[in-house]
């Protein structure tokens, strides 16, 4: 008998929901326990091994299904180094925290875009007065890993 079979019906719901909101409190009162005690049986279900391993499995199908992983996320940071608005870089890395943040990863947003703010730069003063084909160029010999880029 597996880990899920063991669990209650209530149990199962509360790992369903935890799994797409990480919120124990509010995944407790939808799966039916009572709210006015919903945080503290949250905490309680959150700390049973049976119901850890139970979310970890449901996470892994999660991610699965919504095509979302760290192979997904670290080719979003690279869609980051292209240039676009400083702005929308710095939306965009919020949002990769954010949904870093729900699968247990730890990543220095504030070392990422300052990383990416500084090879922003770099890159406006390496293809200011260029043409397109000079800048194509440019990417060209960065993506041939040549030396130098001028």
């Amino acid at each position: 008998m597996d880990e899920e079979t063991k669990l209650t019906p209530k149990q199962k719901r509360f790992c369903e929901y935890y799994v797409k909101t990480l919120n124990g409190r509010n995944s407790a009162i939808k799966a039916g326990y009572a709210e006015g005690s919903a945080h503290v049986q949250a905490s309680k279900l959150l700390s049973d091994p049976k119901i850890q391993e139970n979310i970890s499995r449901l996470t892994s199908k999660y991610e699965q299904e919504q095509e979302f992983g760290k192979d997904t996320v670290v080719g979003w940071l690279f869609d980051i180094a292209r240039p676009t608005s400083r702005q929308a870089v710095s939306n965009r890395l919020k949002a990769i925290d954010q949904l870093a943040k729900m699968h247990g990863w730890n990543l220095d947003v504030k070392q990422i875009n300052s990383n990416v703010t500084h090879k922003y730069d770099e890159l406006e003063k390496m293809t200011e007065g260029k043409t397109p084909e000079e800048i194509e160029q440019l990417i060209q010999q960065y993506m041939d890993g040549s030396e130098t880029v001028n």
